[in-house]
């Protein structure tokens, strides 16, 4: 599939009279450059996103974490399986049309890995993962604007540099 969607990719790109322009902004990561209707998607998508996570919030934890004792107590963890991956996808799905690729799987992938290394629950886990991905977007902005550099690559090297960070911290504290 994986190899369709990239061809597919490659050949609206191809047939596009602005398509390398497109497809050079959408790797880099240009998000200041999102257009209005895209932002607009985004926003409404994430909010749909948002309120259907919010609402079986309990249910994809619980099949996540522990599918045994979900269909111990009558869930169907096939079922909210395939919310938690449409939800996923979709969300994926958005992002890489309006921020690109390489922004959206940065930042599913370093936040949660340095914070794994420094979060001693779940809940704090998952707090300092939202606290890396909020101070790698801040930080990000603030010395792509200053540097005149784009977006997209100063967030995942931001994101990355608290990962390798944390790494070190984490070695020096003895812990594997």
């Amino acid at each position: 599939v994986l190899a369709i969607a990239t061809a597919a990719t490659l050949l609206f790109v191809a047939l596009s009279p602005t398509g390398d322009l497109e497809m050079t902004s959408l790797l880099r990561g240009e998000l200041l450059s999102i257009s209005d209707r895209d932002l607009v998607v985004l926003v409404a998508v994430a909010a749909v996103i948002a309120f259907v996570f919010v609402l079986f919030r309990r249910e994809l934890l619980l099949v996540s974490f522990d599918p045994e004792f979900a269909r111990t107590i009558g869930r169907d963890p096939v079922s909210y399986d395939l919310v938690l991956h449409l939800l996923l996808g979709a969300a994926i799905s958005i992002g890489v049309m309006t921020a690109g690729p390489m922004v959206v799987f940065a930042f599913l992938v370093l936040p949660a890995l340095a914070a794994l290394r420094l979060g001693r629950s779940m809940r704090t886990t998952f707090a300092v993962a939202a606290g890396i991905a909020l101070a790698s977007s801040l930080g990000g902005f603030a010395l792509s604007y200053r540097a005149d550099l784009p977006t997209g690559p100063v967030y995942v090297l931001i994101a990355a540099s608290i990962w390798l960070l944390a790494n070190l911290v984490m070695r020096l504290r003895g812990s594997p």
